[in-house]
């Protein structure tokens, strides 16, 4: 469960890393350079279930079955397998038009032409290979509409939007204030900015929510850029207070007893190994980032 929060900053096609792309254009930082950041940072990895001593005891004591590895004949549909090759065709293609910017089609800013956005081309990207799949593989629409990962999407785009809107009119309105008192304070210890964003992402359980809400402060308080992004993994934070979907979910598939929430809700499965994850990201990130960015 961890891992697949820390996937989010590391995929190019996530709608967290479209957010982190678009404000770290002006900067002149590419994908390429927010993924050779990112993407080596969340390199983790940790205990197998056999080393789980609670797993152990369990199964020592009758509680468990042993795990068999049984291989199962389950039939995919050709429908099914092209739909996964082109999802994943849609990835390639965002990532090379990322890598050579000489792709995308010209558009006209400020009477000055230049490569379309890499935050827009990511949309229209995966929308694009989004109808292609509807189209040829045919799935049918009413699972879509009632499937939990559209549903999730659609909560998702009204709170990240939600909040990122009420965000940016408190910032906007109060610039000044925040300037004056978190501006030294930030500039003096950059990575302060990580902590920022972890507790930020606990409370709204959005990675992108968060990108959106605090990059921007970041950019207006004169952050560098290998900072923004280096702190970025500490986005990945919701698993510390154990309500998101995921977590949940985690909670009820797992029938080996080593995945729970404790008496005092914030001992949970998830905490250690999260945290451990956040601190090491981000110290890798911001290793990497004052390298390849300077």
């Amino acid at each position: 469960m961890i891992a697949s929060q820390q996937a989010i900053t590391a995929s190019p096609i996530s709608a967290a890393m479209a957010a982190m792309i678009g404000l770290m254009a002006p900067l002149g930082v590419s994908i390429a350079t927010i993924m050779m950041i990112c993407v080596p940072a969340t390199f983790n990895k940790g205990k197998e279930l056999a080393d789980d001593p609670e797993y152990r005891r369990r199964l020592a004591a009758g509680l468990l079955k042993p795990i068999e590895h049984t291989e199962k004949s389950v039939e995919i549909a050709p429908h099914a397998k092209l739909s996964v090759l082109l999802f994943l065709t849609g990835a390639v293609v965002i990532v090379l038009l990322g890598l050579i910017p000489g792709l995308r089609p010209l558009v006209e800013t400020a009477k000055v032409l230049q490569p379309l956005s890499m935050s827009a081309t990511v949309q229209m990207v995966m929308l694009s290979f989004s109808c292609i799949i509807v189209l040829l593989c045919r799935p049918p629409i009413d699972n879509i509409l009632s499937g939990t990962v559209f549903r999730a999407g659609a909560l998702a785009i009204v709170c990240a939007f939600g909040l990122a809107w009420m965000s940016e009119t408190f910032v906007s309105s109060h610039i000044g204030l925040i300037k004056a008192e978190v501006q030294a304070l930030l500039q003096s210890h950059t990575w302060f900015i990580a902590i920022m964003m972890f507790f930020v992402s606990a409370m709204v359980s959005s990675q992108a929510a968060t990108t959106l809400i605090l990059l921007p402060l970041g950019l207006a308080l004169g952050l560098q850029a290998y900072a923004l992004i280096g702190s970025w993994p500490a986005v990945n934070g919701y698993f510390f207070i154990p309500v998101a979907g995921q977590c949940l979910a985690a909670l009820a598939f797992d029938d080996t007893g080593t995945t729970r929430i404790g008496k005092y809700v914030l001992n949970h499965s998830f905490m250690r190994p999260g945290l451990v994850n956040v601190v090491v990201s981000v110290v890798v990130g911001l290793t990497l980032g004052k390298l390849i960015i300077g």
